[in-house]
């Protein structure tokens, strides 16, 4: 069972971990970060926020906005 999950998953995050995309998740990352610089920042949140961004671009190719 595990081997047949994985076997369907690799090939969207083999394509989704593209340079492209890195990138993107990246630079989004950093002005988030440039926009918070004068006011204390929850990390644990803001973590949890561009994982499921990243996520969202990687496994969908979708845009979760958060």
């Amino acid at each position: 069972r595990w081997l047949r999950q994985r076997k369907i998953a690799t090939p969207a995050f083999n394509r989704a971990l593209s340079p492209e995309i890195v990138y993107e998740c990246a630079n989004d990352f950093i002005g988030l970060l440039n926009k918070l610089t004068d006011i204390p920042i929850d990390a644990f949140s803001l973590m949890q926020r561009v994982t499921i961004q990243a996520l969202g671009k990687f496994a969908f190719a979708y845009d979760m906005k958060v």
